[in-house]
Parts: C-alpha cells; sequence; structure tokens
C-alpha cells in the first residue's frame, strides 16, 4: 500500500473526519429520493446524548472537518433555542473549528427562526431544493411548497444581508429526469438572491431502497465503480436521533446498527463498531454488509470535467 495512503487510514482509523448528529428524525416532505417509509424512530435527539456525544469527541482530541446537525429528517423540528443552543456548544467544545452546517427542506424557516441562526455559531447553511420551478420541485418533493420555500429562503437571505452575517450558504439540488428542464430555471433564481454556491448532487439507490436508474440522467453518469470501497465509513459516523450509530449517514431505515451511544462512547463506537465495516470495505466484502449490498453510491454522479451539459454554470447557461 501507498505510504501516504496507509498513513491516512491510520488516520481514519481514530477518528472521523466528519460527525451527523440527527436533530430530528421528522419530515414533512416526502422527497422521490428518499425511502422513509418503514423509518422507526420519530422524534428529536435528546440534549442528554448530544452532550455526551459533542463531550466524548472533544475529549478524545477529534479534530473534524465538519460537524452536522442533521442526517435523515428535517433538523428545524427541533426547537429552535434547542438548535442554537447546540450550535452554540459545540463550537465551545469542539478543538480545531470543524464547519458548523446542516441541511434544511427551508419550509420551516420562518423570520424568527432565520435569525436566531443567523445571529448563531453556525458556518454554513444548506437549502435542499430539487427544482428550479413549482412544477418541478413539487414532483420531486411532494408535501412541500415552492412558494413556501422560495420565500424563506429569500427571505432569510434578506436578512442575512441586512445583518452583515458571514454564514455561508449553498443550495443543493438532485437532477432527474423530473426536474432536468427546471435546471436552467434554477441556476439565476438562487444566484440571483445570493446563495454563495449552486450545485447538486446525483441520484443513488441509499442502499437498493429506490430504483435509482429510473431517475437518472445518463450525462451525469461517466465514470465510478460500484464494487469499489466507499470512502464514507473511513470519515463519516452518523448518530441517529434515539442515539443509534449507524453505518452510512444515507442508511435512512437503520438497518445497519454499528452501535449506541446510550451505552457506548462514541470513541469506541468508531473505533470498534465502524472499524467491523471499515475491514470488510477494504477486502472488498462489502457485499455481507445488508445496507451496503446492494448500494450504488459509488457509481453516482460521476462525469468529467468536459461533460457538464446537464448543469448550468455561470459561463453555460
Amino acid at each position: 500500500m501507498d505510504p501516504r495512503l496507509s498513513a491516512h487510514l491510520e488516520l481514519s482509523r481514530r477518528s472521523p473526519r466528519e460527525l451527523h448528529f440527527e436533530s430530528s428524525s421528522r419530515c414533512n416532505g416526502a422527497c422521490i429520493t428518499c425511502p422513509r417509509e418503514g423509518m422507526q424512530r420519530s422524534g428529536e435527539m435528546s440534549r442528554e446524548i448530544f452532550v455526551k456525544g459533542v463531550d466524548e469527541a472533544a475529549a478524545a482530541g477529534w479534530r473534524l472537518d465538519y460537524f452536522h446537525y442533521h442526517l435523515n429528517g428535517e433538523p428545524l423540528f427541533l426547537d429552535i433555542d434547542e438548535l442554537v443552543w447546540r450550535i452554540d456548544y459545540s463550537r465551545d467544545k469542539l478543538p480545531g473549528k470543524p464547519v458548523l452546517c446542516f441541511f434544511t427542506n427551508a419550509s420551516l424557516l420562518t423570520s424568527d427562526k432565520s435569525l436566531k441562526i443567523l445571529n448563531s455559531k453556525l458556518d454554513k447553511i444548506v437549502f435542499s431544493i430539487d427544482g428550479g420551478t413549482k412544477e418541478a420541485f413539487e414532483r420531486c418533493r411532494p408535501g412541500l411548497k415552492w412558494e413556501t420555500v422560495v420565500g424563506n429562503v429569500r427571505n432569510f437571505m434578506a436578512l442575512k444581508r441586512e445583518l452583515g452575517s458571514t454564514i455561508a450558504t449553498q443550495t443543493a439540488f438532485v437532477p432527474s429526469i423530473y426536474n432536468q428542464e427546471s435546471l436552467k430555471h434554477y441556476y439565476p433564481l438562487f444566484k440571483s438572491m445570493g446563495i454563495d454556491d449552486v450545485g447538486g448532487s446525483g441520484v443513488n439507490n441509499i442502499g437498493g431502497l429506490i430504483d435509482s436508474k429510473a431517475m437518472r440522467l445518463p450525462a451525469q453518469y461517466t465514470g465510478g465503480n460500484v464494487k469499489a470501497a466507499c470512502w464514507r465509513v473511513f470519515i463519516d459516523l452518523s448518530i441517529c436521533s434515539d442515539g443509534k450509530a449507524v453505518v452510512c449517514c444515507q442508511d435512512v431505515g437503520a438497518r445497519e446498527v454499528i452501535g449506541d451511544l446510550n451505552k457506548e462512547s462514541i470513541v469506541d463506537i468508531w473505533q470498534k463498531g465502524m472499524r467491523r465495516i471499515q475491514d470488510l470495505h477494504l477486502e472488498l466484502r462489502q457485499g455481507e454488509i445488508p445496507f451496503c449490498k446492494n448500494c450504488d453510491y459509488m457509481g453516482s454522479f460521476c462525469f468529467t470535467d468536459s461533460d457538464k451539459e446537464w448543469w448550468p454554470t455561470p459561463t453555460n447557461k
């Protein structure tokens, strides 16, 4: 093994680079790319579990790149004052100043919540919006209203400018056959609001739970190897709202639980529970892991620099 790769692997054995703490497992959307049916947990993470995890990570000296307050639910279901308290607490406790971030569908982003978030120690907020028009958006995100989401984001950005906030903003778009035509509207709409980064990702099958191939845009997938060891299991640790740790941030239904923060330390969960998963991936035996067995993540959203026609950029609208 290349010595540089070996060194990176050894570092990943000791600690993750990212933590996902599921503020809430509830969601008011029924997105076509998210298989929430059958999810057993429903509610918000207790402060006790949150503090335990953060304190243990800090005591272990974990120097994270990112700390996320979302996983497989809408984080704004958590009381906003509690969410802001957790953001500020983790900023004060965690060494190395990781990027504090969460994704939201923005449907619950009222003016009051926006003000409190903008006055918190959050570094980055990402608005998950799968469409550049009302028709495309509501086709991909049943249960959510285009006017509400876009209005809330526009209001957030106006307040951000008014306060002079430095919180980074991004939109996340999952291109598919159902919203492809709206891309030409998506980029200019959100750039005009002042969003720092307007971009997207690819459709994948979430451990084989959805039919990703039926939704994909062919030009997105020009490479990748679904049989390769997945990089996520070497950098990312995800804790569900009930304290259970899962194999992957996409393990919506917690099919592969690798530990329980109610009973174990976060260090043991990573160094013991996730070590087994990492070993299987390194040996290319991920087919023995139920969630990973049918996952196509390592073959999703692979495109070359010369093949960007499907995505409008500032020089290619």
